[in-house]
């Protein structure tokens, strides 16, 4: 895999969002698993499944999940939380509020905020 960093992409990850509450926040480095909703699938061909991301912190409103794919913003995840159990998975659902993309040339990853639909 290569790991060039792209020029100037640094500079949107170096500044704060005041709009984003980090107080809640705790980190959880965890495998989740989700599933697009059916309603955001443009294509009836495609097969709905069940992926994993890696979460990287969560707080009581939703989740920050790294993953291989670039949602829209707006779209409905299905989300397995993990508990405290092993094993015990919570689901619930989410709305994907914004994405950005890792600022390494070509990794296909991208960090996606995540809010619980409650």
């Amino acid at each position: 895999m290569d790991m060039t960093f792209e020029t100037g992409s640094w500079e949107s990850w170096s500044h704060f969002h005041e709009q984003q509450s980090r107080s809640d926040r705790v980190p959880l480095v965890q495998a989740v698993v989700f599933e697009p909703s059916a309603h955001h699938v443009k294509d009836e061909q495609i097969m709905l499944h069940s992926r994993v991301g890696l979460s990287l912190n969560v707080s009581s409103t939703g989740l920050c999940l790294l993953v291989d794919q670039c949602p829209a913003s707006g779209e409905v995840w299905r989300v397995q939380i993990p508990s405290a159990t092993q094993g015990i998975q919570t689901p619930t659902l989410a709305d994907v509020r914004w994405v950005r993309e890792l600022p390494f040339a070509e990794s296909g990853l991208v960090i996606v905020g995540l809010r619980f639909i409650l």
